[in-house]
């Protein structure tokens, strides 16, 4: 049997006290994580480290997650990266925003930890044996 290799997830958020908290949700389920504070330090993460997918606040300072997920989405070597938008943002045009700069999935920081794991989860499907993972179709 193969063992499929540690999701690798970026946290992209500017709360520290936030990050910490879901850091350590997605590492009790095994997870690796690394983290960025604001939408720059996370596309530049993205670039250098190559995450199975992107946990992404909207609202921080620097460059927001609208803006760093059109970047992420415009280089060749990311825009593949499946992103889930996180936010506290009220639904509606802040979804809207989300999806039209290019998020696979919207989850309200409102969420139960279980629910965010399990959207996780379901963006992360095996790809072929030893191919590690990919975006959900």
């Amino acid at each position: 049997m193969q063992t499929l290799p540690t999701p690798r997830v970026l946290y992209v958020e500017d709360e520290a006290v936030v990050r910490r908290i879901v850091t350590r949700a997605f590492e009790r389920v095994g997870m690796e994580v690394r983290t960025a504070a604001d939408g720059s330090e996370g596309v530049a993460l993205a670039l250098d480290w190559n995450p199975d997918l992107i946990l992404m606040d909207l609202m921080m300072p620097v460059m927001d997650g609208f803006e760093a997920t059109r970047v992420i989405r415009s280089d060749t070597r990311t825009h593949h990266i499946p992103i889930v938008a996180y936010s506290a943002s009220p639904l509606g045009s802040a979804t809207r925003r989300a999806f039209e700069a290019g998020v696979d999935a919207f989850l309200s920081k409102f969420a139960s930890h279980k629910e965010l794991i399990s959207t996780v989860r379901e963006r992360l499907q095996p790809a072929s044996p030893g191919d590690g993972y990919k975006a959900a179709s």
